[in-house]
Parts: C-alpha cells; sequence; structure tokens
C-alpha cells in the first residue's frame, strides 16, 4: 500500500479467463480496449509510492515530476485507488500546487470522460489497485485514458497507478476489497510491477512467505516478466526507453531464470521486449 496522508508487439492477455467470458465482457464493453501495445509517444512515469517510509509526498521524485510535467497546466488527477477521495484530492492538490502543478479530480468533473479527453497530463495516485480499477470499469475510463496515453500526454502512476499501467493488476499487494469485471488494466508496457518491493526475509523462516517467493508464484502460471521496485524506485518510460532512476533498488523476475537486481541509474529499455 502507499503511504498515507502527510519491443512493440501485439500481446494477449495474461490473466486466465476462459475465451467465452472474454468475448462476453468485449460484447458488453467492460473490456473496450484494444489489447496492442503501442510504444509510440508514450510517456510514462511509474512510482513504487508517491509517500515512502511514510515521508513527504514525492519528497524523493519531486523534480523528476516537475520536469516531467513540464509546462502542462492541465493535469488531471485519478484518485479512485483511495477511499476518502475529498481528502486525498485536497492534499494532492496541495502538493502538486508547491510544485508548481495545477492538477484537478475527476471526482469534480460533471463529464468524466471530457475530463479525460481534455487532460494534457494524468496522474493515477495509489492505494487499493482493486479499488482504482473497480472505478475505471464502472465509469468506462480505461479506454480513454488509454487512448489519451498513447496520444502522448504525460502519465504518472504511483503504486496502484504505477501497476495500472501493465497488462492485469495481478501482482497488486492489496486483498480484493472490491472484483473489477476484469483484471486486464491499461496495457501500456508489456511487463509486470510489484510496487513497495522487500528483500526482507521473516524473522522466522517458518511463518510468513518472502515477496520473492509470491512472485516466484505468480510466474508458476504466468508468462511474462515482473519488476519488483524498491520503496524509492520508479521507471521513467519515453518511447522505447526505460531507464531505472530512485533512491533504492530494483529485481527483475522471469520465468525459470534466476531474477536480477538493478540499481539505479540503469537502462531498463530491455523490459519493453516481453
Amino acid at each position: 500500500m502507499e503511504g498515507k496522508k502527510g519491443g512493440c508487439h501485439e500481446r494477449r492477455s495474461l490473466i486466465s479467463q476462459p475465451a467465452r467470458t472474454q468475448r462476453k465482457l468485449l460484447r458488453a464493453g467492460i473490456i473496450p480496449l484494444n489489447m496492442k501495445n503501442n510504444t509510440k509517444k508514450k510517456r510514462l512515469l511509474l512510482l513504487s509510492s508517491s509517500c515512502p517510509y511514510q515521508g513527504r509526498y514525492f519528497s524523493h521524485c519531486e523534480n523528476e515530476i516537475i520536469n516531467f510535467f513540464g509546462s502542462n497546466k492541465n493535469i488531471l488527477f485519478i484518485p479512485y485507488a483511495e477511499y476518502d477521495r475529498k481528502e486525498y484530492t485536497k492534499i494532492i492538490k496541495e502538493r502538486f500546487s508547491e510544485m508548481g502543478l495545477e492538477i484537478y479530480s475527476v471526482t469534480e468533473e460533471p463529464d468524466l470522460i471530457g475530463a479525460v479527453e481534455d487532460a494534457k497530463g494524468i496522474y493515477v495516485g495509489g492505494e487499493n489497485t482493486f479499488r482504482l480499477l473497480f472505478e475505471l470499469y464502472k465509469n468506462k475510463l480505461l479506454e480513454p485514458i488509454k487512448e489519451r496515453v498513447l496520444a502522448g500526454i504525460p502519465y504518472v502512476g504511483a503504486s496502484a497507478g504505477a501497476i495500472l499501467a501493465c497488462p492485469t493488476i495481478q501482482t497488486t499487494n492489496n486483498l480484493a476489497t472490491l472484483y473489477p469485471p476484469s483484471l486486464i488494466a491499461l496495457n501500456l508496457v508489456p511487463f509486470f510491477i510489484n510496487p513497495h518491493f522487500t528483500d526482507a526475509i521473516p524473522r522466522a523462516q517458518k511463518i510468513g512467505e518472502t515477496r520473492e517467493e509470491r512472485i516466484k508464484e505468480f510466474l508458476e502460471e504466468n508468462k511474462g516478466v515482473v519488476v519488483g521496485l524498491g520503496e524509492e524506485v520508479y521507471l521513467l518510460i519515453e518511447n522505447s526507453t526505460v531507464t531505472l532512476m530512485g533512491g533504492t533498488m530494483a529485481k527483475v523476475f522471469y520465468k525459470n531464470t534466476p531474477p536480477v537486481s538493478y540499481m539505479p541509474v540503469s537502462d531498463a529499455s530491455f523490459l519493453l521486449n516481453y
């Protein structure tokens, strides 16, 4: 969970779902997305967390966010991952204002799709990934968001917002507080993200399991690679280039292959080849 207040090729969905059910969802307009992964004009900043270690929001990536959004003033905030969206919006607005950026929340707009279409930048905050995806399906906003990002507007996602950029949300750390019609997400990148990643081992080896064990279980049943992002790490994606940045480490997990650790600043463009 996020800290509290204060290569280009076609891919199929990686979610294990019968083809018949998939077709029903498509006909019902629940999965409106073109699952072709397009890297043209793409600009993404994917944060493991917006508030690491209960610190100040964006303290670890403030300059990067300012440079990333640049002179864009019409930045749309998607607070659906949080339960108290009014308070969350207030906090993020104030923090963005301190950074010289203007943000407005989709929850304050009468025309949700119109707000996405008019946005010059998008910030998707973190908390519960299932809640976030549930609301996006409910309000039919996945396709409009994806279209705007593929058109070239900057997208920043923190924690749940970073997972949302992946093919599915299967590598979230959250409990399913709400269950969306599908686990299929924006599919803006071909790899998976596990935010707030840690190599910590439980004190008693026989109690609990490590994050690495959970990710390996995912790869036993699914194809692809999973990027475990340390608490202060983020990925900067510009067209076909991926750069690992931040203050800690990332660990990339492969199916049937030992994981590899990377330290910032590293070229991680190879992630777009999966």
